[in-house]
């Protein structure tokens, strides 16, 4: 897979461009996507190693408007460093 094809693929569900992947490179093994997608899922966690920048709570504690989050990765992976 050549990068600007990753790219395109932003914003897709990991099981989604699995698929692709897989179709691009004209793999027939579509039982394996969940394995790769869990695998894929497991190196990320491995290394994730997210810290906030300086004083950013302090920050979004004098806002005084609605906030919220917007992400592009799973639910638990975000409430996993949200605190």
């Amino acid at each position: 897979m050549d990068e600007r094809s990753i790219y395109l693929f932003e914003g897709m569900r990991g099981e989604d461009i699995v698929k692709q992947i897989f179709k691009k490179c004209s793999y027939s093994g579509l039982s394996k996507t969940k394995d790769v997608v869990l695998r894929k899922d497991d190196i990320f966690r491995s290394m994730m190693n997210i810290k906030p920048y300086d004083k950013v709570n302090e920050i979004l504690g004098q806002l005084t408007c609605t906030k919220g989050i917007v992400r592009g990765s799973a639910k638990q992976d975000v409430f996993s460093v949200i605190d």
